[in-house]
């Protein structure tokens, strides 16, 4: 005889019950599109810094910070854009 495995009925919340099936309003979707505009652009700025320090290890003495040209930080940014939304 096969054992039958029983599933939970809900994996969320009961209060969130009401809630499934309705679509996202326009506020909570500017709210989290805001949020992933922040988390890209803050991972640009972190590979930034590991570019600086790899430069700052690299040599010390002639360290400058490096010059990043706009054309350059969109085309970064858009890549690393694309990554995290197919990621997340």
């Amino acid at each position: 005889m096969a054992s039958k495995t029983r599933t939970p009925s809900a994996v969320f919340p009961r209060e969130a019950a009401e809630q499934q099936g309705r679509r996202a309003g326009v506020i909570s979707r500017t709210i989290v599109m805001v949020l992933d505009a922040a988390a890209v652009v803050i991972l640009g700025a972190v590979l930034y810094l590991v570019i600086a320090t790899i430069r700052l290890m690299r040599a010390p003495r002639r360290f400058t910070w490096p010059q990043v040209a706009w054309g350059e930080a969109v085309v970064v940014l858009g890549v690393l854009c694309v990554i995290y939304l197919t990621v997340s």
